[in-house]
């Protein structure tokens, strides 16, 4: 078996207009979601279509309700105490990982393309 990298999950949510789910998730947890159609509102804070969405709060539980018809992605992960550095498509953890990515992308290092 693989062992994950990280303590990440994810859901795809499709709520009718009116429908709310509660779903369990520690206060621990970092917290995102991305309303993909429609508008929903979560523990208060409402938010619309094409809106990404990152939250903290302090209680057990995330209240999730369709304001229209809706579609969202939900995440949730325990953080991992690390900075993050994005660049372009790269994600790292310092600037100097960041450009060594891309010198091993322009050198080839990460494989070729025959299309």
């Amino acid at each position: 078996a693989v062992q994950p990298l990280a303590d990440v999950s994810l859901a795809w949510l499709d709520l009718t207009e009116g429908a709310t789910v509660t779903l369990p998730i520690a206060a621990s947890r970092s917290i995102f979601f991305y309303v993909v159609r429609g508008s929903v509102r979560v523990n208060g804070t409402e938010a619309f279509a094409r809106e990404l969405v990152e939250f903290d709060y302090d209680g057990d539980e995330l209240a999730v309700q369709g304001l229209t018809d809706s579609v969202l992605l939900l995440g949730h992960a325990e953080p991992f105490g690390e900075p993050v550095v994005s660049g372009g498509p790269f994600v790292m953890n310092t600037e100097a990982e960041i450009q060594q990515a891309y010198a091993d992308y322009q050198q080839g290092k990460f494989g070729t393309w025959n299309g």
